[in-house]
């Protein structure tokens, strides 16, 4: 299923983002797709040249960007906060991508 994702094909990329949109976690995949500038494939609803053009959006409101970051990043942090098991051993909580 992962060939969707990383296709050239655009049949398989339109695939691939009719998957992301029933996605619960479609933000925080673009948002780590921007934090680590992923160039290929499909990433929170976008494909490479619409995050080139989000970026680019971004990039043009350095204070707006700013903020955007802090609270998507803020959004990241407290998802993959830290949290006790039933044995009291300290596991992180990651979401799903």
């Amino acid at each position: 299923m992962l060939n969707f994702f990383f296709s050239d094909n655009e049949t398989e990329e339109l695939t691939a983002l009719m998957i992301c949109e029933t996605c619960s976690v479609a933000d925080e995949c673009l948002q780590y797709a921007l934090g680590t500038r992923q160039t290929d494939g499909v990433w929170g609803m976008h494909n490479p040249q619409d995050r080139r053009n989000l970026k680019r959006q971004i990039s043009r409101r350095p204070q707006h960007a700013q903020r955007y970051w802090d609270a998507s990043f803020d959004k990241i942090r407290r998802r993959t906060a830290s949290t006790v098991d039933a044995q009291g051993a300290e596991r992180p909580v990651f979401a799903t991508i």
